[in-house]
């Protein structure tokens, strides 16, 4: 691994991390994620976002976004959930919907998985319900985030109310 990835001195290394990126795209904002147990700091200077991920507190200042989400289906078992799995990742998305400076990506091996247990993996689709081996998938998440949040189109979410 490079060096600039490594301790000591992490702030400073993201610091000139993000001072790159800056010179190049300028009007892009910056984030680097540490590994959730990591010791090194996760503020640095010229950072624009927050890049949390798993359980790791949402800060209350600035923009903070999930990047991986607790991962509750398993690899080899891709997109098979159990009713307290879905209902875990619901609260999840119901705290995260509740804060105003947050965002969350949704992690799962259905959508990561090189291959999976079927050979078809990854998954970019909905697909099923996640109850069985015939019905993989995370259509209720797409099916909650159009409920509450709404549908995309750009610039932004539209509820069906609107």
């Amino acid at each position: 691994m490079h060096e600039i990835m490594r301790e000591p001195d992490g702030s400073l290394k993201k610091a000139r991390a993000a001072a790159w990126f800056h010179a190049i795209a300028p009007n892009i904002e910056v984030g680097v994620t540490t590994e959730t147990h990591s010791r090194s700091s996760k503020d640095f200077n010229g950072m624009d976002l927050h890049l949390i991920q798993k359980e790791d507190p949402i800060p209350t200042d600035g923009y903070a976004l999930n990047i991986e989400s607790l991962r509750r289906d398993k690899f080899g078992t891709d997109g098979l959930f159990t009713a307290e799995q879905v209902a875990e990742i619901i609260r999840e998305l119901e705290r995260y919907r509740d804060t105003p400076n947050a965002g969350y990506v949704l992690n799962t091996a259905y959508a990561q998985s090189i291959g999976g247990p079927n050979g078809t993996g990854p998954h970019y689709e909905m697909g099923g319900y996640g109850t069985g081996p015939d019905d993989r998938g995370i259509r209720w998440y797409f099916e909650w985030v159009r409920e509450h949040i709404g549908r995309y189109e750009y610039p932004r979410h539209i509820r069906d109310s609107d």
